[in-house]
């Protein structure tokens, strides 16, 4: 077969030899109801397509008496003669023609390049539906000869069938009433988007109980040690825990999978009345993400920012100013707010508000540590360990505002690729957004925050 590579001839190809089989097909069963059609079938066969009918499988001597049949006298006997002969040359294997085409058909009409299909999606769908309609066809009709007596194969009998006439008004009949019979199985109503959430509701994120000594030496050892003498460490209470963690001022932090085993912790270590009178429990507070406004006049003040947000989030209270730092533009401030989820994505979609006559532009700030000395994550440059500098374009050792050259390559990506032996890309400045190592401290960072 010759396709066209990607362009639309490749479509009308695979389409003209799917048309070529189809008409054989529907030639073999016509010929086998004895349906003579001179006029739909005068000048199909061409002495082009002598050599395409020779090369089809278990076709023999029939293809070339087909082929070679005159044009305007097929008469039933002529027809007759030629399957006579095909089925005398194709005693040991007696196989249905009109099937094996149409598995070969199916094959054509699926064949792929790569990874794509030649046909676009809609003819393709459209294609195996015209199949299976023809073939569940052939299966009724094979279904309801009467010649298949005891000890007959299926393929026997399907290419005896074939041999028998029927008058053309029974065909049709028995075409009209067949059922379709679709290869994709029963069609099912696709759910919504609302839906799927509903069905699949997404996981709650891990919780934790922070645990302090309600006086600052009321506990005589650790914290671990105490509990450890009250609560036995097969007790029910430990059945939810995750992992549990030492923190500042002698406490301990224990994580639960969700806020119902949250609630549950805390209402079982209330039955150790020693725990009770020594230890306090609480609830660790809500991080909430934060939004920064790019580029703000110096003379605008905090009490015009604050309205304007909350026209644009339909809020009452302010939001909390996190802090600010000068801008890039001269006699402009940089103002970062701690934004709720639902606040921040409202920012998010509008992504500008408009303050006396300025547009300043939100986005979402991630708190994340990182040198502009070395180019490191989890310091920042006044507490840097390194004397020498790194450019944040080149990795040359020169600061970055010194730079001059036009090839860009992250350290920070080069240096994991070659501590764990990756593949990353590193032809970006250090503190791009496509960065590998840049995404994973903001993948790090979102898990620290709430954005219900």
């Amino acid at each position: 077969m010759v396709y066209a590579g990607r362009d639309r001839r490749g479509n009308c190809l695979g389409l003209l030899w799917c048309v070529k089989y189809l008409n054989r097909i529907k030639y073999n069963i016509m010929s086998s109801l004895q349906i003579e059609d001179n006029y739909s079938y005068e000048g199909m066969f061409q002495k082009e397509d002598i050599e395409f009918c020779s090369s089809l499988p278990n076709q023999n001597s029939k293809a070339t008496a087909i082929a070679n049949a005159p044009r305007r006298s097929r008469s039933t006997s002529d027809l007759l003669q030629a399957q006579q002969e095909s089925q005398s040359d194709s005693q040991d294997t007696e196989v249905n023609p009109t099937i094996s085409l149409l598995a070969q058909l199916r094959r054509i009409v699926s064949i792929k390049r790569g990874t794509k299909s030649y046909l676009t999606i809609p003819l393709l769908n459209e294609a195996n539906e015209i199949m299976d309609l023809i073939e569940s066809d052939i299966n009724v009709l094979i279904s309801q000869s009467s010649l298949k007596p005891n000890g007959v194969t299926e393929a026997q009998a399907s290419a005896t069938f074939l041999t028998k006439a029927i008058s053309p008004e029974q065909a049709d009949a028995t075409i009209q009433t067949t059922p379709s019979i679709s290869r994709s199985g029963p069609k099912t109503t696709k759910k919504s988007f609302a839906d799927a959430l509903k069905s699949n509701p997404p996981k709650q994120r891990p919780t934790a109980i922070l645990l302090y000594p309600k006086e600052k030496d009321s506990l005589e050892g650790s914290m671990r040690d105490f509990l450890s003498d009250e609560v036995p460490s097969n007790h029910s209470i430990f059945k939810n825990v995750r992992k549990i963690k030492n923190i500042k001022n002698n406490g301990l932090a224990v994580i639960v999978n969700n806020k119902s085993q949250q609630q549950e912790f805390l209402e079982e270590i209330q039955n150790f009345p020693l725990i009770k009178t020594k230890i306090s429990p609480s609830l660790p507070s809500i991080k909430h993400p934060s939004a920064i406004l790019y580029g703000v006049p110096n003379y605008i003040i905090e009490e015009e920012i604050q309205r304007e947000l909350k026209a644009a989030t339909s809020q009452d209270s302010n939001l909390r100013v996190r802090f600010k730092f000068k801008g890039k533009e001269e006699d402009t401030t940089n103002w970062v707010f701690e934004t709720p989820g639902e606040i921040l994505k409202i920012l998010k979609r509008k992504s500008k508000i408009h303050v006396k006559w300025h547009t300043v532009d939100i986005r979402e700030f991630y708190h994340i540590k990182k040198c502009n000395f070395c180019q490191a994550y989890g310091h920042v440059t006044k507490t840097c360990p390194n004397t020498k500098p790194t450019c944040g374009n080149c990795t040359g050792p020169h600061a970055t505002f010194k730079c001059r050259r036009n090839v860009f390559i992250c350290i920070n990506c080069s240096t994991y690729n070659k501590v764990h032996q990756t593949n990353y890309s590193t032809f970006h400045r250090a503190h791009s957004s496509a960065c590998f190592c840049h995404s994973t401290e903001v993948a790090a960072y979102k898990r620290t925050r709430d954005y219900e």
